[in-house]
């Protein structure tokens, strides 16, 4: 087992690196998903999420796959040379329309995402995706019903790390 993906904390401060003007310079500066051993054996990759509304006036003008692109390139302007630069890492940006429409990048992460798990717990790679969007959908759904109308319970102790029980593809 290893530990797979868990809660980022804050990135490394800058040591005179030279990012382009659209990077996030800020010291206390995080993304929300650190996960290892993904694309590859030892590699980390950073991911930040966005939701954006598809019925928005101001994204009426583009098709929802475009504006997808759109938001995944922001995304990539805005982390990727830091998180190349400083963490030496690779950066994944997860883009979703309020609608379920991914962008093509968090498609691509999906897949790959699915794929470990159905290696790692020797299962078929459609029940796997249907699985992780599943989970999405309702984590989805606790969200918007939470920021309706609020949370009415102790809040739950959150761990460090997540443990997805993934093994490393080298290892099979």
């Amino acid at each position: 087992m290893i530990s797979f993906m868990k809660k980022q904390s804050p990135k490394r401060p800058l040591t005179g690196e030279d990012l382009p003007n659209a990077s996030n310079k800020a010291e206390g500066a995080r993304l929300d998903i650190k996960c290892r051993h993904f694309w590859s054996p030892a590699d980390k990759v950073y991911t930040d999420v966005r939701v954006f509304s598809s019925l928005a006036k101001t994204n009426q003008d583009l098709s929802i796959e475009d504006e997808a692109k759109d938001q995944e390139k922001k995304k990539i302007d805005k982390y990727e040379v830091r998180v190349r630069e400083v963490e030496k890492a690779t950066f994944a940006p997860l883009v979703f329309s309020t609608i379920g429409t991914m962008g093509p990048e968090t498609q691509r992460f999906y897949k790959r995402l699915a794929g470990l798990y159905a290696v790692r717990n020797n299962e078929s790679y459609s029940d796997c995706i249907i699985y992780i969007r599943l989970r999405q959908g309702f984590s989805l759904l606790k969200t918007l019903l939470v920021s309706i109308r609020g949370y009415r319970g102790s809040l739950p102790h959150l761990p460090d790390q997540l443990d997805m029980n993934l093994i490393p593809l080298f290892l099979l």
